[in-house]
């Protein structure tokens, strides 16, 4: 007898800082993978402190990871976050970008 696999969902978020390079970093690291995703490109630091839910002292780009039980927030470009946190967990838990 064959075990299915739940399926979870996952959504990725860009709060893209025009100009950051790290932003930029997220994209390319994103659109290499072939990754799903929304882009909102802001440099309005109110809308980047309600996303990490926190002060922030300057401007920078956010990647936020909504899972189906969970969310992950980080900010600027991290490789080793967006391995375990995307490229593991989809693989894992054969989730799906929506």
């Amino acid at each position: 007898m064959t075990q299915r696999m739940a399926r979870f969902n996952m959504k990725i978020e860009l709060y893209a800082v025009p100009e950051d390079i790290k932003g930029q970093a997220i994209k390319l690291f994103l659109q290499r993978n072939n990754l799903k995703f929304h882009e909102v490109v802001t440099d309005d630091i109110s809308l980047l402190e309600q996303v990490t839910k926190r002060k922030l002292s300057n401007k920078i780009s956010i990647i936020k990871i909504t899972y189906s039980h969970g969310i992950s927030v980080q900010e600027g470009f991290n490789e080793h976050f967006l391995n375990h946190q995307i490229l593991e967990h989809i693989k894992k838990y054969n989730a799906k970008l929506i």
